[in-house]
């Protein structure tokens, strides 16, 4: 509160009120209330913390307050008692708080039909101040909704871009989501309200219809959610996540689930609902199961009903162990069981992909059916009134079963696996491959393994349209029965057409109508020979946003040894070094920009304008492909003259990895023989001063550096 103006006999400003006043035959009261902001008036005008000024006679304040680090305990104006912060936040184990009974009595029945309605909601020790339920009702109980505004909470806008979605940017507010599956925003949970503080329903016009991430996501480091449990536990419909998730083109990191889980996966179960635009990145499962178990395992949901998802991919691993068993394990690279849809919300997977490698290990009772169903991209599809559909998808992960059989003449009726699909009822898929490795080792009995799809259920017809496996890169070249696909050798599937889905080639009807509005969205780009196809999105699915992935080989690995080249064919000095100076935004050498942050990122992307990631193996680390010099002008002095790399300021070359508070480097760097010339360092209060800063990988290896000049202070 703020006044300038001049004193008059009746000013009175104040934090709660300006001026309390009473009357003969009327009393005047403040309550059980407190205030925390600041006062502030011009001249001598009358301030309190609480009340302004009050009349001497008919009005009484009682267990009122204001804190008095915000408005001095002298500014007693009107009424009330000055408290501190820490006084104002502090909770006992009661309800009620404590420090001198200040807050015994504001849940105690007190005057004008007040009733005993426990109406405050301390939160936590130290860090809340005192928040309302909403709201009283005047009818002798209060409605106790709990969602309670917290001050210290920015309550801000949950739909800035009015989408009738809620955003997401904390693993916190990710982690609310499973007390409001229908993603209207109104659950009463308090963990959702500390989550989404002042949150109503309506501040979505027309209703909120879920969420959509408005940051990255990571997951290392963090204590609370290290092992994740999913959203919807997912046995009935109305425990299935059944709303909107929308990514925005973000992503969701280092994902990490442990332990005996039925399903297990970011959500447990999707039904009628959404996710479109959403990565998970560096997915780690380990689940394992005791005797008669099943499980049901996937990056994103173990279990998708009757739900579209579109436009999302997963990289990673799975395991999963079961004991002697007569159950399935269900295990796919992005989702564990893609169940039946209807007419009106259908099944179906779309414009995605997977990178994760599947391992499943399970000991199957006598006679049991398919203990093992496991794909690449999907572990089982089952049907229903609408089959399901897989379009415009890949996968590149490596699957394995293993499977023993137990008891006295024990055989398997066949694993289920495959490099798209691991088992399948009526289905199809459509402009689909996939290039990773299927494989069951079975103890006995038959296997059912496909390069792209692996067992057909019995009496099922599964429709396969324009889709295919790399035989070269899984070793199969016939497996999944009938209509399974067509293999593809790698240097068939890397075949660039000379125009995009050109007629007579593999992928002339590959352009799809993925978004569901009219006409077909040219969701491919085929990149250039020696690469696979790759997938693309957008608002109007014609730029490359980083979703898509150049899988096997990135155009900075053209020998294929897992090193990014720096320097390589026709790339200036001056680009060269941007090169070198853009290892500080991966330090580890892996080339994955789906892990770095944004500003690193367009660092990054300005000296590698096309690396996306380092496809199925990854990359390990950087080698020369052609000497540097820092010398940029060829004046044999390093100036303001040179590149701004060089130069920096008069503080020259900036090390790689400067250790201590920030990390080293731990990747791989490969001189070939070639060196670096004229690298100037003029360092204040830097530990660590080199081309490196500090090493704790490696190795670094076959490359000199001559001319050097460092002065270090």
């Amino acid at each position: 509160v703020q006044a300038g103006r001049g004193s008059y006999t009746d000013d009175g400003i104040g934090g709660l009120v300006g001026r309390l006043t009473g009357s003969s035959g009327s009393t005047s009261s403040v309550t059980r209330s407190y205030s925390i902001g600041t006062v502030t008036v011009g001249s001598s005008a009358t301030r309190g913390g609480l009340i302004g000024s009050s009349t001497s006679a008919n009005r009484t304040v009682s267990n009122s307050y204001w804190n008095r680090e915000t408005v001095p305990s002298s500014a007693s104006g009107g009424g009330g008692i000055s408290r501190t912060t820490s006084d104002l936040r502090s909770t006992s184990s009661s309800r009620r708080g404590y420090f001198g009974n200040s807050f015994y009595a504001w849940g105690s029945a007190s005057g004008s039909g007040l009733l005993n309605d426990n109406p405050w909601n301390f939160g936590t020790h130290n860090v809340h101040y005192p928040a309302l339920r909403f709201d009283y009702s005047g009818a002798g109980a209060a409605a106790r909704e709990t969602r309670a505004l917290r001050f210290q909470h920015a309550t801000g806008d949950y739909n800035s871009d009015n989408d009738r979605l809620i955003d997401v940017n904390s693993l916190d507010k990710l982690n609310a989501i499973r007390f409001d599956l229908n993603g209207d925003g109104s659950s009463t949970n308090t963990n959702y309200d500390l989550a989404f503080p002042g949150l109503n329903s309506s501040d979505c016009t027309g209703g909120c219809i879920g969420y959509e991430l408005s940051a990255n996501l990571d997951f290392a480091g963090s204590t609370v959610y290290a092992n994740w449990i999913p959203i919807g536990s997912g046995h009935n419909d109305a425990t299935s996540y059944q709303a909107t998730l929308h990514g925005g083109g973000h992503t969701i990191s280092n994902l990490t689930i442990s332990g005996n889980l039925e399903r297990a996966a970011l959500i447990g179960r999707l039904h009628q609902a959404r996710v479109e635009q959403l990565g998970l990145v560096n997915v780690d499962l380990d689940i394992t199961r005791n005797a008669n178990q099943w499980v049901t395992a996937a990056p994103l949901a173990a279990v998708s009903s009757q739900t579209t998802i579109l436009a999302t991919y997963a990289t990673g691993e799975i395991d999963t162990t079961v004991g002697t068993s007569s159950s399935q394990t269900l295990v796919g690279g992005l989702v564990g069981s893609l169940t039946a849809g209807t007419a009106t919300n259908p099944s179906q997977i779309v414009a995605s992909w997977a990178d994760v490698d599947l391992t499943t290990t399970s000991s199957a009772s006598p006679g049991t059916a398919n203990p093992d169903r496991v794909g690449g991209l999907v572990g089982e599809i089952t049907t229903g009134t609408t089959n399901p559909s897989i379009i415009a998808s890949y996968a590149a992960g490596a699957v394995e079963a293993n499977t023993t059989a137990t008891g006295l003449g024990a055989t398997i009726d066949r694993c289920a696996v495959g490099g798209l699909v691991g088992r399948a009822a009526a289905s199809s898929i459509t402009a689909s491959y996939s290039t990773g490795t299927p494989s069951c080792t079975a103890a006995s009995g038959d296997t059912e393994i496909g390069g792209l799809r692996g067992l057909v259920a019995s009496g099922a017809t599964v429709t396969v349209t324009n889709s295919y496996w790399d035989s070269d890169a899984t070793g199969i070249s016939i497996g999944g029965g009938a209509n399974a696909g067509n293999p593809k050798t790698t240097a068939e599937l890397q075949h660039s057409p000379a125009t995009a889905y050109m007629a007579g080639s593999d992928f002339a009807d590959w352009n799809q109508n993925v978004d569901g509005q009219a006409g077909n969205d040219d969701p491919w780009d085929f990149g250039s020979s020696g690469q696979y196809p790759i997938l693309k999105f957008g608002a109007a699915h014609t730029a490359n946003n980083n979703f898509g992935q150049r899988m096997q080989r990135s155009p900075y690995d053209n020998d294929g040894d897992g090193r990014l080249e720096i320097g390589g064919a026709g790339v200036t000095n001056p680009q060269g070094l941007a090169q070198l100076n853009a290892i500080r935004y991966d330090l580890t050498g892996g080339g994955d920009t789906f892990s770095m942050a944004a500003d690193d990122l367009t660092a990054y992307r300005a000296a590698f304008p096309n690396q996306l990631r380092c496809g199925h193996g990854g990359c390990s680390g950087y080698e020369l492909r052609a000497d540097l010099d820092f010398d940029t002008n060829d004046d044999d002095t390093i100036t303001s003259a040179d590149d701004a790399i060089s130069w920096n300021d008069g503080a020259g070359w900036i090390p790689l990895g400067l250790g201590g508070a920030q990390p080293g480097y731990s990747g791989a760097f490969h001189g070939n023989g070639r060196t670096i010339a004229n690298m100037m360092i003029d360092a204040e209060d830097v530990v660590n001063v080199g081309l490196f800063g500090w090493v704790n990988g490696g190795p670094i290896e076959n490359v000199g550096l001559t001319d050097v000049d460092i002065t270090a202070n």
